[in-house]
């Protein structure tokens, strides 16, 4: 089953990989190789057990959160109940089993990796102007399955001190992954959520690991449709068990219709919650390309919420989509809205945190060590 190309192929944005972002997206930096501070530091830090440099890097991290500034308050109201929130570890080629759901297919499934040159043909024939988001590296929130996801590859606490002492949060994607599950007020959306999580395969049987089918619908371009998702996603979502694989070819415009709804629906919901949540703990993030020229008002709105995730999360339950939410706060009262605080200027502030915790713990020279 084929599908015409979706117009305003706005679900997947550019992105730099994530395993060399900041929270959010933002590049992470090292230090200067001349920076003296780490220079001093980084070999006691080195000399210590592991579980201390846990430590050392935990702590720097509750300085940070401490830090009296909008964007810390923030990461600290979101991090307060962080510890109730399920974790689950990532799978990057999650699919759908072709032995459930189209079984006289007779498929024998196999995960493409990305280091493959099939894979790397997929990913320029569907996404040809920007770069499928490289998740491995990050922190995730799983929209369908209401957990948080570890990445595939965690950072070394060398490297999450590193970060801070460059001015960026420790955890990539951490903090924009607690304020989506702030903001996920939808449950009846959850099965949408987690169809379009699953993996892209072609009519052969292969998936693409990494290229989820929320990617691939939100591409913009042609796709085939196996019928494996098909009947899941009638399963699944229309709740629909009379058909079976194969599907006659007379109904596969049909289905891909409801399918493409169903997206685009999912996406208006996500990708306003996905803007909020990037730029609520983190300036200059790039935003989904839906918003790339809204991030001034995004930037506003949350000066005029306070920054306070739970207001946001208020708000967008009593809105839902995009101009309902922007209108309602506009319609808020002005002694309802916060009194600008300056967002810019967080990275001196991670960074002093740090180095403030690791003289006190004697890697600079003096104090525990």
């Amino acid at each position: 089953m084929q599908h015409l190309p979706i117009l305003l192929a706005l679900f997947t944005a550019a992105s730099t990989p994530v395993s060399a972002t900041a929270d959010g997206g933002a590049p992470v930096q090292d230090p200067a190789p001349q920076d003296s501070v780490v220079q001093r530091l980084l070999p006691r830090f080195r000399s210590l057990p592991p579980e201390e440099q846990d430590r050392v890097v935990a702590r720097a991290y509750q300085a940070a959160l401490a830090l009296d500034h909008p964007l810390a308050r923030a990461a600290a109201a979101l991090e307060s109940g962080a510890d109730a929130l399920p974790v689950l570890d990532a799978d990057p080629a999650r699919s759908y089993a072709a032995e459930v759901y189209a079984p006289a297919l007779k498929l024998k499934t196999s995960v493409i990796p990305p280091t493959t040159s099939r894979w790397k043909r997929a990913h320029k024939r569907f996404f040809p102007r920007f770069p499928l988001p490289d998740r491995a590296g990050s922190w995730q929130w799983d929209h369908g399955r209401n957990a948080l996801i570890r990445p595939e590859t965690a950072l070394s606490a060398e490297q999450r001190l590193l970060a801070l002492l460059a001015g960026n949060w420790p955890e990539p994607g951490r903090l924009a992954a607690l304020a989506e599950a702030r903001f996920d007020d939808q449950p009846e959306l959850d099965p949408v959520a987690d169809y379009f999580g699953h993996h892209y395969r072609d009519r052969d049987g292969r998936v693409y690991a990494g290229m989820r089918l929320g990617d691939v619908w939100g591409s913009g371009q042609e796709i085939e449709v196996s019928d494996v998702e098909a009947i899941a996603y009638l399963r699944l979502i229309a709740k629909e068990n009379r058909l079976q694989s194969p599907i006659p070819g007379r109904l596969h415009d049909r289905i891909y219709q409801r399918i493409s709804a169903s997206f685009e629906a999912w996406r208006e919901h996500h990708q306003l919650r996905r803007a909020l949540a990037l730029r609520l703990c983190r300036e200059g993030t790039e935003l989904p390309l839906a918003y790339r020229g809204l991030s001034e008002r995004v930037d506003q709105a949350w000066v005029e919420l306070g920054h306070d995730p739970a207001r946001a999360a208020a708000l967008l339950a009593q809105s839902g989509d995009r101009p309902s939410f922007f209108a309602a706060l506009s319609a808020l009262p002005a002694d309802q809205k916060a009194a600008p605080e300056e967002r810019a200027g967080l990275g001196p502030w991670l960074r002093q945190a740090a180095v403030d915790v690791c003289r006190e713990e004697g890697l600079l020279g003096l104090g525990r060590r």
